[in-house]
């Protein structure tokens, strides 16, 4: 995974601290980036909520006039609840945190029913979901209990190999897929308008 991150949209939220933007990432997650609190430095201009509301997006970062920016890795660790990163192996378990919540998110479960499909506890579910590091078996529970089957596919020399099954995983896989479900509605016969 690399860590290249960019904001793509950002939009002040009126309310609440006032001091909130609505952001959307470049990997497709997005929240609420709440700097109440957090406005010191180089940023304790923005103190000024009249300041604060003229935030866009300019080279992927948060901006606002006065050439006041944030680092897009920062704004998304914010947004999502996450640690601050340090570095960017830090940058990559945030993004990988929010990858897993998402899957959670797309199968429709909360934390207490994957608890429950699980065995454990609802906290345990959130630890696991904003942890720096996930056990191989964890994961794997986690997304059986989605309903999922994981399989991790590694690159080595230009070989792509699937880790679960020990065999080749052609280059492009998923153009593999595409051109195997044209071929499927090529071959299934059309129906006739009705009259």
């Amino acid at each position: 995974m690399k860590a290249n991150l960019k904001v793509v949209e950002a939009a002040y939220v009126r309310g609440g601290s006032g001091y909130r933007v609505r952001v959307t990432f470049s990997d497709g997650s997005s929240g609420i980036a709440d700097y109440d609190g957090k406005l010191k430095g180089l940023l304790a201009p923005l103190v000024d909520k009249k300041q604060f509301a003229k935030v866009y997006v300019d080279f992927g970062a948060l901006t606002w006039p006065g050439n006041i920016d944030t680092a897009a890795e920062a704004t998304y660790a914010l947004a999502h609840g996450l640690e601050r990163p340090k570095s960017v192996e830090d940058v990559e378990r945030n993004m990988l945190a929010v990858r897993v919540r998402e899957l959670r998110k797309r199968a429709g479960k909360s934390q207490v029913e994957l608890a429950e499909a699980m065995g454990v506890s609802q906290p345990t579910i959130a630890s696991f979901e904003r942890a720096p590091d996930f056990r191989w078996s964890t994961m794997r529970r986690y997304v059986k209990a989605l309903g999922g089957e994981v399989d991790v596919v590694f690159t080595l020399k230009g070989e792509r190999m699937s880790l679960e099954k020990g065999t080749r995983v052609p280059a492009s896989s998923q153009r593999t897929r595409r051109v195997a479900a044209k071929a499927k509605v090529a071959k299934s016969p059309s129906k006739a308008p009705a009259a």
